[in-house]
Order: structure tokens, then sequence, then C-alpha cells
């Protein structure tokens, strides 16, 4: 494979290392949309959610000769209510930015919905920040129509003392 060529595999698990980087800038890249994950804090959660993801088989990267350029990290919806559809879940998709346009957005998020597809589910899901619209057009081209829509209120420390 030559460094231009991108090989699209499951991660092995000393490849912890730079999905946990990658998932870094994503979480980082996020901040200015109005993400309120933490970076840095999260790091230890991170490298346990993404081994677990390897173990179970729902993560898919891009690579060229050198390194991971991308991922995709899917599950299968597990929760509290019994559901009319077996769903699943893009968690997180991130393509570095030097390779985005080329398609690998593309090739990770159909093997995330082929491997998913093939686990019976029916319906997939995912969030996308509202003013995230390279992401919104992105999945909206991949036939993703808007579902669910989250409201945000950010509370003033003295809020709550107004109202006694």
């Amino acid at each position: 494979m030559s460094d231009n060529e991108i090989n699209y595999s499951r991660p092995e698990i000393d490849e912890i290392g730079q999905l946990v980087s990658l998932w870094m800038r994503l979480a980082d890249g996020q901040r200015k949309f109005g993400s309120d994950v933490s970076v840095t804090e999260n790091r230890t959660q991170i490298q346990d959610v993404i081994a677990q993801h390897i173990v179970d088989d729902q993560i898919w990267v891009a690579k060229t000769d050198r390194q991971i350029i991308g991922f995709v990290l899917y599950a299968i919806e597990e929760g509290y209510y019994v559901l009319s559809e077996a769903r699943g879940i893009i968690r997180d998709l991130f393509v570095r930015e030097d390779y985005r346009s080329q398609g690998v957005g593309s090739h990770l998020l159909n093997r995330a919905e082929m491997s998913l597809s093939g686990a019976g589910v029916t319906v997939i899901i995912l969030d996308s920040m509202a003013d995230n619209s390279a992401a919104r057009d992105f999945y909206q081209s991949h036939d993703y129509t808007v579902h669910r829509v989250t409201y945000r209120k950010d509370i003033e420390n003295d809020t709550h003392s107004k109202g006694e």
C-alpha cells in the first residue's frame, strides 16, 4: 500500500493511542460548535471506550501506510425501553482535516451501516452539533434526516437565588 492509498479495517489494540489522539482532535474541534465535552479530562475514559469497541468489533478505521486518518465508533442501542425498531448508533465519526472531501468519511459511515445492518439493526441514529453545518450536510447527503431536536438553556449561577 502506498502512502496515498487508504485501507479500511478493524484496528488493532496497539493502535489505541492513535485513536485516542484522533478522538481528542474531534472533541476539541467540536468545542467551537458548543460541545461541553472536555478533551484532556476524558483521555482515560475514551481509551476505555475505544478498547471496548475494538473488542466488540464496533469500530472501523481508515489508514495510510503510516497512520490512522479516520475512524467510526458505533453500537447497537441498548437501554431501558422496548423499541419498535432495532436501533444502531453512530457514536463518533472523524476524518483528519487533510483527508476530508475525499470519500473517507463516506466509506467509514458505509462500513458502520453495513455492520449494523448485518447485526439486525433497522434504524440508525446519530447526533451532530446544531451549528456544525458541514456535519449536518454530510449526514443529510447520506439520507439521514432530522429525527429529534435537543434544546439547551445556559443557567447563570445566580439564577437559582432569583426564584427564592
